[in-house]
């Protein structure tokens, strides 16, 4: 997909994006938990977003959480901390999340003849980090 294209109908790229997104995750919620599925509810960010942007909770109290992030470009360590930091403050507001999905424009770049961490690596060494 083109993200440069991306129709936003008056919203930010990045509003509209997160927007997206929450329709999709709780379309996903509703067929992956179906009777499970307790509550959905998105997040108003006005004063931070808690580390989420919409979230889903389970009959047994479980949480799943969902994150966008509007990186178009290479995701190099700065936006790796801004996700760890997301993660890290959505377990310490809701620490009954079990899953915590992150969405991102773009797919994320593997190993090549060049020199240095590709996104494949600074991914995995996040999960790494934060399992």
């Amino acid at each position: 997909m083109n993200w440069t294209r991306f129709q936003t109908y008056g919203t930010s790229p990045d509003k509209a994006y997160e927007m997206l997104c929450n329709q999709l995750f709780e379309n996903w919620c509703k067929s992956e938990h179906s009777t499970q599925l307790a509550s959905f509810n998105v997040v108003n960010g006005a004063g931070g977003d808690g580390g989420v942007e919409s979230y889903a909770t389970l009959t047994n109290g479980n949480v799943v959480g969902l994150q966008a992030k509007w990186f178009l470009n290479s995701i190099d360590s700065s936006q790796i901390s801004q996700i760890k930091g997301s993660v890290e403050t959505a377990l310490k507001v809701r620490p009954q999340i079990v899953r915590y999905i992150v969405c991102v424009p773009r797919d994320l770049a593997s190993k090549t003849a060049r020199k240095g961490k590709t996104e494949d690596e600074r991914w995995a060494g996040l999960v790494s980090d934060l399992t």
